[in-house]
C-alpha cells in the first residue's frame, strides 16, 4: 500500500535529539506512513538510537526505510536524497534536533485532500532555552490569501525552512526542478521551486511543529572558518534562488523583498569579521545594492539616524567593538520577517513536552 504521508528525516550526529524526533513520529495518529531516516555519516550513537525506538514501535518497525551515506555529504545532499526516496503521495522534511504534534500528518493530509492542495503550511513552536514564540507563514488573524502565501514564500518573508509545510511528491519531481549544491540555507533553493510549482496552497491553523534552538548545531558555529564556510554556502544558494526565479520570470516581480530577505542577511552574515579589512571589502561587495537601503531605505521608508550610525559603525569596522549597544532593536535594519519575532505579542512560556507531543490548550488556533 503507498503511504499517503511520507517523513523525510535528515540525520548527523543527532543522538541527544534523536529519540525525541522519532517517537513523535512513530506517535502519529496516522496510520498509512512511511520514514525515512538519512545517516549522512554519523559518528555518535544515531544508529543505535533508531534501532532501539524503532523496537517500541514494532507496527512502525517496516515503516522505516533507512538510507546511510558512506561519507559525509552535507544536509543538502541527505535531504534531497530523503526527498527523492520517499515513495508516499505528500512528504514531510523533518529536523533530527526537532519534534511535531502527533496530528500532524492527519491533518496536513486531511487538509490536502480537502482542498486538492499540493502544498499545505501550518504553525510552527519556537524553543529556546528560556522562551518560545508561535510563528506562522500566514497570520492566521489574517484571511488566507494564497497568492499572498506564495508571494512571501518566494520572497522569504515568511517562516524559513522546509519543515511547516506538507509537499505533494509530484511538486518535486517537476523536470525543471534544480537541487541545491551548497549545504547552508539549502532551504532557500528548494521552498522557492515548491512556492513556484505548487498548483495550490491551503493551510492548518494548529501549531504542529516544534522548532528547537541547537546552539551546538553547524548554523550557530562560530569562528572565521565556520562563518566563511556558512558565507560562501549561502550566497551561492542565494545565487541559485534567484537564477530559479529569474528562469521563471519571477524576479522583478520580488526582487525589492529578496534585496533584505536574502541579500542582506548573506551580506551581514559577514560582521563579526568586519574588523579586519579584507572582510571589509568583501562585505561591502556583496550585493552592493543592498548599500543603498541602508543608505536611503526603500520603497519610501528612510533610514533612521540610528540606522545609519550602525551603518557607519560597519564602514569604519567598529562593530564587532560596539556589538552589545547595536543589539538593541532599535538599531537594526527593518526587516520584514526575522526568525523567531514573526507574530506580534504573542510569546508564550517553554513548555514541558509530555509523551504524546501535544500542544498546550491555547496553542492551536482553531480554524
Amino acid at each position: 500500500m503507498t503511504p499517503k504521508v511520507s517523513f523525510a528525516v535528515s540525520m548527523y550526529n543527532s543522538a541527544p535529539y534523536l529519540e525525541r524526533c522519532l517517537r513523535s513520529l512513530f506517535e502519529q495518529t496516522l496510520e498509512e506512513l512511511e520514514f525515512v531516516i538519512v545517516d549522512d555519516c554519523s559518528t555518535d550513537d544515531s544508529i543505535g538510537v533508531l534501532t532501539r525506538v524503532a523496537e517500541e514501535y514494532p507496527h512502525r518497525k517496516d515503516q522505516v526505510k533507512l538510507i546511510r551515506h558512506e561519507v559525509n555529504q552535507g544536509s543538502a545532499a541527505s535531504k534531497r536524497d530523503g526527498m527523492l526516496a520517499a515513495s508516499g503521495e505528500y512528504l514531510i522534511v523533518i529536523d533530527s534536533d526537532d519534534y511535531v504534534d502527533k496530528r500532524m500528518a492527519q491533518m496536513m493530509y486531511d487538509k490536502a485532500c480537502a482542498c486538492d492542495a499540493d502544498l499545505v503550511v501550518c504553525g510552527v513552536y519556537c524553543e529556546r532555552a528560556h522562551s518560545a514564540v508561535i510563528a506562522w507563514v500566514s497570520d492566521p488573524e489574517d484571511p488566507f490569501v494564497e497568492d499572498k502565501v506564495r508571494h512571501d514564500m518566494l520572497c522569504r518573508n515568511v517562516v524559513p525552512g522546509l519543515w511547516c509545510r506538507l509537499v505533494r511528491k509530484s511538486v518535486i519531481l517537476n523536470d525543471s526542478f534544480v537541487w541545491p549544491d551548497h549545504n547552508f540555507a539549502e532551504d532557500v533553493v528548494i521552498s522557492i521551486q515548491i512556492a513556484i510549482y505548487a498548483r495550490r496552497i491551503a493551510r492548518v491553523e494548529s501549531v504542529l511543529y516544534y522548532y528547537c534552538f541547537n546552539s551546538s548545531s553547524i548554523c550557530n558555529t562560530i569562528g572565521e572558518m565556520a562563518i566563511m564556510r556558512r558565507y560562501n554556502d549561502y550566497f551561492n544558494n542565494i545565487n541559485q534562488a534567484i537564477a530559479i526565479l529569474k528562469q521563471n520570470r519571477l524576479y522583478d516581480f520580488c526582487k525589492n523583498d529578496i534585496l533584505v530577505s536574502m541579500k542582506k542577511v548573506c551580506k551581514n552574515m559577514l560582521l563579526p569579521l568586519t574588523t579586519q579589512r579584507k572582510y571589509r571589502r568583501l562585505w561591502h561587495s556583496t550585493f552592493p545594492e543592498v548599500d543603498w537601503f541602508f543608505i536611503i531605505g526603500r520603497r519610501g521608508v528612510r533610514p533612521s539616524y540610528r540606522e545609519w550610525i550602525w551603518y557607519s559603525f560597519v564602514c569604519a569596522g567598529l562593530q564587532p567593538k560596539y556589538r552589545k549597544r547595536l543589539r538593541s532593536r532599535r538599531l537594526r535594519i527593518r526587516t520584514p520577517w526575522e526568525f523567531p519575532q514573526a507574530m506580534k505579542d504573542m510569546r508564550t512560556p517553554k513548555i514541558e513536552i509530555g509523551t504524546f507531543f501535544v500542544p498546550p490548550e491555547g496553542s492551536a488556533i482553531q480554524g
